[in-house]
């Protein structure tokens, strides 16, 4: 049997690891308020859940047990329908310490595409408000069942994730699916209608990830402290 007391203090050390990092990154960050930054904070602990899910449905991993124990422990969401899931006291010591440097190499790539792909801007511009009121009307849960609407942005995001993507997947998946409806405009959708906007929004989602530049706006509130990082005269990443 596992020495569960002994390792529940190995999971404990490395319960905020994803915060550290980020701060690591930009101290100003305020990942324990409620605005913009810890958004951010959140936004990246889902996305690096994603990826753990890519690498699963995908066939990736190196080793299924370390995969399970990080997403359980560093990102407290389980990949497995196991509830409870043991581990022996020489897998607890050997991923406690490997956990953190596979979390640094996790944030380091998320950190990078963040500063290329997101603008924070602080007043809307008029593409910006476009989209936004766009995203305010559309309804994909009248128009998907929540299997479908798993389906269609599972799809879309191993297409980022493998052409190297790796920040705010759900936003963009969720942004391209209805950008693609209200072009259409049609309030509803058969089976055909679907399988072509899922092969639609696959191929734009294939073709921005060649893109350069930003990908999402942020507008942050009162409080954020989270800065642009780009100079606009060049496109250049502010260290």
């Amino acid at each position: 049997m596992a020495d569960w007391a002994w390792g529940f203090e190995e999971h404990w050390d490395n319960r905020d690891l994803i915060r550290k990092l980020l701060l690591d990154k930009c101290p100003d960050l305020d990942i324990d308020g409620n605005g913009t930054d810890r958004m951010i904070y959140i936004t990246c602990r889902d996305d690096l859940y994603l990826y753990l899910k890519f690498l699963r449905r995908n066939g990736f991993e190196t080793d299924k047990d370390f995969t399970e124990y990080f997403s359980r422990y560093i990102l407290e969401r389980t990949l497995d329908d196991e509830l409870f899931k043991e581990y022996t006291a020489k897998q607890i010591e050997e991923y406690s310490k490997q956990a953190p440097e596979f979390a640094q190499y996790l944030v380091n790539e998320w950190w990078k595409k963040f500063l290329v792909r997101t603008k924070v801007v602080f007043q809307k511009n008029p593409e910006m408000q476009s989209k936004m009121e766009i995203n305010n009307r559309m309804d994909m849960v009248a128009l998907f069942t929540q299997e479908e609407r798993d389906e269609l942005y599972s799809y879309i995001e191993d297409i980022f994730i493998r052409n190297g993507e790796r920040c705010f997947l759900t936003v963009l998946a969720d942004q391209l699916c209805k950008n693609y409806i209200h072009k259409e405009k049609k309030m509803a959708l058969s089976q055909k209608d679907k399988l072509q906007l899922m092969e639609a929004c696959g191929a734009e989602a294939k073709r921005m990830c060649y893109t350069t530049g930003m990908l999402v706006w942020m507008l942050p509130n009162y409080k954020a402290r989270v800065r642009e990082w780009r100079d606009d005269r060049n496109g250049a990443i502010q260290r």
